[in-house]
């Protein structure tokens, strides 16, 4: 109940900043973007126990970004970005030896966003829809220590795939913006399956700030 009343009011001091500032020329602009968020395909913390193995643990954080921008049109900005959309950790224990494993996915994309003109230009609310193409890099690394001896294993592929989504961007002031997104992630399969998944395909939810400069 705390956690929902912390969440209303700052959606609500959000909703009082975004109200007071009007709109400004875009043209021109760039912006500096930081977002945090999580991938649908996600396992947070998963803990196992079965027959041989004393603890098993599992984590798969969110996902995470950084992406630059140039609005070449009010309604019409291009970006490039870079970050992490899947990483994992995994240790089992087992009366055998110990097993090891991390596992991360790397986006490079280039793409474009579209803002929709629903609201007004006065508006400081800017919905809008984007679309980017580029390369996956997946890199996973496993260990296997035994009574036998030490095992390691890394592998690095690539894969070309893109990404679709819709948001919202919420001018707080003169120079900094709130965003709000929901992606989906396609890829062709790599040509090695990386962990036990062929491709990273999924939904990918987002919350980004950014920093605004340039243009007039």
């Amino acid at each position: 109940m705390k956690l929902i009343k912390i969440g209303t009011m700052t959606l609500v001091l959000i909703c009082f900043l975004a109200s007071t500032i009007t709109a400004a020329d875009m043209k021109g602009k760039s912006r500096i973007e930081l977002m945090g968020g999580f991938w649908s395909g996600s396992n947070q913390g998963q803990v196992e126990i079965s027959p041989g193995v004393v603890s098993g643990v599992s984590y798969n954080g969110g996902s995470a970004g950084l992406k630059l921008s140039h609005y070449v049109q009010n309604d019409v900005a291009l970006f490039i970005s870079a970050g992490v959309l899947h990483s994992s950790v995994e240790t089992r224990v087992s009366a055998t030896g110990v097993f090891s494993e991390t596992v991360s996915v790397i986006p490079l994309l280039l793409g474009i966003r579209y803002y929709l003109g629903i609201t007004s230009h006065e508006s400081s609310w800017n919905p809008y829809l984007s679309a980017g193409l580029g390369t996956f890099i997946a890199d996973q690394v496993s260990g296997d220590v035994s009574n036998t001896g030490v095992f390691t294993e890394s592998k690095t592929l690539s894969t070309f795939g893109g990404q679709a989504g819709a948001g919202i961007d919420i001018r707080l002031n003169r120079f900094l913006m709130l965003g709000f997104v929901a992606s989906y992630n396609v890829m062709s399969d790599f040509a090695q399956r990386i962990a036990n998944r062929d491709n990273y395909n999924g939904g990918e939810f987002g919350v980004s700030i950014s920093y605004l400069f340039g243009g007039n």
